[in-house]
């Protein structure tokens, strides 16, 4: 937004032009500084200064309310609000694509959480894919491998939904990397089970 002489617009009463009005108020024939860094960066007189310094932080303020408008001190506090720690080296239209094309990523978690545990090494399933119903179970038989095949059922009990099982063989398989970036994408109020598929 064009904010040249803001404050003065809404002044008609006053001559802009006169001596008094430019030692007390503002002079609007100064340049503003580029880029805007500093209250006196606006570089009109003080008093003007300090009141559209002010102005100014509010709208950006009400602007960064949207995270994909956020910059600087407030894009830290949508990075601390969400938990997320800013990669080194990130502008702030990077870190805004980072939070919002990965960390809060639109694509359903089940499917992402996949192409992190891949098969044949993993199987991820939703709660309704595993288990029984919290009414009913076989709790003698353990955690049975998913799949075509299999004549067991599985004795874990589980919700009908909020929950998501990956399934390994081996705990080897499974590595830091692999649970820091399921913590990063796992979607809000969704809980994240790893296990280890039993010999059947």
């Amino acid at each position: 937004m064009d904010r040249e002489n803001h404050l003065i617009d809404f002044l008609p009463q006053f001559n802009s032009t006169d001596p008094i009005f430019k030692e007390l108020f503002a002079d609007p024939t100064r340049p503003e500084f580029e880029p805007i860094t500093n209250i006196n960066d606006i570089n009109k007189g003080s008093i003007y200064n300090s009141l559209e310094w002010h102005l100014r932080y509010q709208d950006k303020a009400a602007e960064s309310s949207t995270l994909s408008k956020a910059q600087g001190y407030f894009l830290k506090d949508w990075a601390e609000l969400l938990g997320i720690v800013r990669p080194k080296g990130f502008s702030d239209e990077e870190f805004i694509g980072y939070i919002i094309g990965y960390v809060l990523s639109n694509q359903s978690t089940t499917p992402k959480i996949s192409e992190i545990f891949p098969s044949p090494n993993f199987y991820v399933l939703r709660s309704d894919e595993f288990g029984f119903a919290s009414d009913v179970s076989a709790l003698d038989l353990g955690i049975a491998q998913p799949g075509p095949g299999t004549k067991a059922v599985s004795s874990i009990v589980t919700p009908e939904r909020g929950l998501i099982y990956i399934l390994t063989i081996d705990y080897a398989n499974i590595s830091d990397l692999q649970i820091t970036k399921v913590n990063r994408i796992k979607a809000a109020g969704t809980i994240v089970y790893i296990g280890l598929i039993t010999d059947n």
